[in-house]
Formats: C-alpha cells, structure tokens, sequence
C-alpha cells in the first residue's frame, strides 16, 4: 500500500471516520430529507381543507334550500264524556288520581277492596297497565283477574298477578331489590 492510496473498508468502500465533513453532509442529508417529507405533507393537508371547504359548502348549500316545518296543533287535553281514553298532557300525580277513579267508577255494586305495600315503600304502583300512585296505597276496583306491578326508583320490579272475589279486602305486600346502590364505599 502506498501512501497516496485510501484504506480499503470492507467492500471496497472508504471506511467512515466519523469527521467533521461526514458529519455535516449526513445532518444535511437528513435536513433535506425533512423539508421534502414536509413540502410533500402540506398538499395533503391542503387537500384535506379543500374537501372539508366543500363538503360543508354542500350541507350550507342543502340547509338552505329545506322547506320549513309544519306544525299542526294538537287538540286540547279535555277528555270527551264517556271515552275510554285519559286525557293527554296530565302530570304523573293527576294521571295517577285520573286512573284510581276510573277502577273505583268501574268497580260496580260489590267491589274489591285490595292494600297495596311494597318493601322499601314509595314504590310506584301499576294496576293493569295503568299508574294508580305510590305505595302504601288502598285501591277500591271491580272483582276479577288483576296484574299488580311495582316499580321502585332504585329497584327492581315486582309484578304479581291477583284475583279478587266480589267485596274481598286483600292485602299485597311485594319486596323490591335493589339495583343501583346508594353508598359506595372506595377501599
């Protein structure tokens, strides 16, 4: 080997040394290979606020164009005389009042007198389908096959099914578990 020849690498490649030009040509390297990937993103992101551009210009453009909504008005919440329908728009305690005077109107000449208690009590009380109000609660209906169900705010639903004779007094007493718990502990 002489003394004006490079030291051969391995594969016939001039071994890095780790100088100051090598350096400064591998972070330049690098600086132009970031401003590429960069000048090569803002088309995208260009792209991506274009179609955003029009893909609300379009939504404008058919809100714009809607017709208006007609609105009918509904008839008024009086109940017809001898309709089987309750009124509409009645808070929860009127509707509840409302139904616990349709069973006593139809419980007729021997009617059935039933107790109604749930564990814990405030359940909320349903008599075949229709709100009649909160435990405990005394009911005066028409003898006959009954469903009872109790709806706690917390608990779970009790539903039990009855019969009653004409002039029965019956008590029924449902326990309601509870769902959601009204403490937690952290540990």
């Amino acid at each position: 080997m002489n003394s004006f020849s490079r030291p051969q690498g391995r594969w016939g490649a001039a071994p890095r040394g780790g100088g100051v030009v090598e350096t400064i040509r591998c972070g330049l390297f690098f600086f132009v290979l970031f401003l590429s990937i960069l000048a090569c993103a803002q088309p995208a992101a260009s792209q991506a606020a274009a179609e955003y551009g029009k893909a609300a210009s379009a939504a404008a453009s058919a809100a714009s164009q809607a017709k208006p909504a007609i609105v009918v008005a509904s008839p008024s919440p009086t109940k017809k005389p001898g309709s089987k329908h309750l009124p509409q728009g009645l808070q929860p305690k009127e509707l509840a009042e409302e139904n616990r005077r349709a069973f006593l109107e139809n419980a007729g000449e021997q009617p059935a007198v039933v107790l109604l208690r749930s564990e814990p009590g405030g359940a909320q009380v349903w008599m075949d389908g229709k709100v009649v109000g909160e435990t405990p609660l005394l009911l005066v209906v028409a003898p006959g096959a009954h469903v009872v169900e109790l709806r706690g705010a917390r608990h779970s639903r009790a539903r039990q099914g009855i019969i009653l004779a004409p002039d029965e007094k019956k008590e029924v007493v449902l326990s309601l578990k509870t769902r959601y718990p009204s403490q937690v502990q952290l540990h």
